[in-house]
């Protein structure tokens, strides 16, 4: 099980890496104004992106096996929420890294042809898919994590953990940034803040199926 939970630290970590060397290169696109998914299509390390993607939706998948066969968060009905909704997330990505985006706003989408439309509207639907089920999944494993945590850390890394739910939505659909001051569009800033809130949540999540499994070892003396 432990091995379980390192590989599930691999692709988490190798995801992050991936996202971030997907945007180096020379390029004029702008990670504040243009979304992950452009990059994904047309900048110079656009395969990296994708595979982040990937790796995002596999380190999803580990994280669940972590959490609804070896109840490292805690056990209950409320677990059995896990594998569907993580289930939606993963195929909601895949389906992001596997039909590209081919228009990166609606007045090109109006003069792009059917097969570009048709791929386009595949795109959206899995980041719908991917980014409500990972908001639903994210609170869910954050109250699973308030309710069952057996220390205090547990409970309090819960309570993070549950907060990055809805702090992902509202990053992502709330006009924050211009509240701050920021000028000119800002849709990437406000993806990549709500995804790297889902990514911390996942890493939470790990952090308390390690810390269980090491103590699990210690006490089996292995």
């Amino acid at each position: 099980m432990l091995g379980t939970a390192i590989l599930g630290w691999v692709l988490a970590v190798a995801a992050l890496m991936a996202m971030v060397i997907g945007h180096f290169g020379d390029h004029d696109l702008s990670w504040q104004a243009q979304q992950i998914s452009t990059y994904a299509a047309t900048a110079p390390y656009d395969s990296f992106v994708t595979a982040s993607m990937l790796l995002s939706a596999a380190a999803i998948v580990v994280v669940t096996v972590l959490v609804s066969k070896h109840g490292l968060i805690g056990s209950g009905y409320g677990v059995h929420m896990v594998p569907p909704l993580a289930g939606a997330a993963a195929a909601g990505l895949v389906m992001v890294a596997s039909y590209e985006e081919t228009a990166a706003s609606l007045t090109m989408l109006k003069h792009a042809g059917f097969w570009s439309i048709r791929q386009q509207s595949f795109h959206d639907a899995g980041l719908q898919v991917f980014f409500y089920s990972g908001v639903v999944l994210v609170t869910a494993l954050g109250a699973i994590s308030i309710l069952r945590g057996s220390v205090l850390v547990e409970r309090l890394l819960g309570g993070l953990i549950l907060s990055f739910g809805p702090g992902s939505f509202l990053l992502m659909r709330t006009s924050w940034a211009e509240a701050i001051g920021l000028a000119g569009p800002t849709i990437g800033l406000q993806q990549r803040a709500a995804l790297i809130c889902l990514w911390l949540a996942m890493v939470c999540v790990l952090v308390i199926a390690t810390g269980r499994l090491l103590k699990r070892t210690e006490a089996s003396g292995c």
